[in-house]
């Protein structure tokens, strides 16, 4: 029991990141597209433990950003300028996500990933 407490301590993060890539590795390894454990596919199973992971960090990640703005800009700032130094902030943080989406947009447009030739070809038809 001492040995996974410790394990799973914050010094270990190392650890645990080539745990996690060792096993992916195994399991990678093992299963494969058509594996089944007790009648489900094991892709399914594991494309939805990742589809909750990936959807728990799209939850936590706005939160997480608008309050390290907060924090930052208030240590940052003094009572007088907190306004000023506060709209500048938000400012500079919307203008930058506008030119991100944008960037993105633009990129996802140009490239088309995703697309095979039958997608391109039935997209043409239409």
């Amino acid at each position: 029991m001492v040995v996974m407490k410790s394990f799973f301590s914050q010094e270990n993060l190392h650890w645990q990141i080539a745990a996690g890539l060792v096993l992916a590795c195994f399991f990678g390894l093992i299963f494969d597209e058509e594996s089944s454990f007790a009648g489900v596919l094991v892709v399914d199973v594991l494309g939805f433990i990742g589809a909750l992971f990936v959807n728990a960090l799209k939850m936590v990640v706005v939160p997480l950003i608008l309050a390290a703005v907060i924090v930052g800009v208030a240590n940052m700032a003094g009572q007088d300028a907190f306004g000023r130094v506060g709209a500048k902030t938000i400012g500079l943080y919307v203008l930058t996500g506008i030119i991100a989406i944008f960037t993105g947009l633009v990129f996802v447009n140009l490239m088309q990933p995703g697309a095979t030739d039958n997608a391109a070809n039935l997209v043409g038809q239409v």
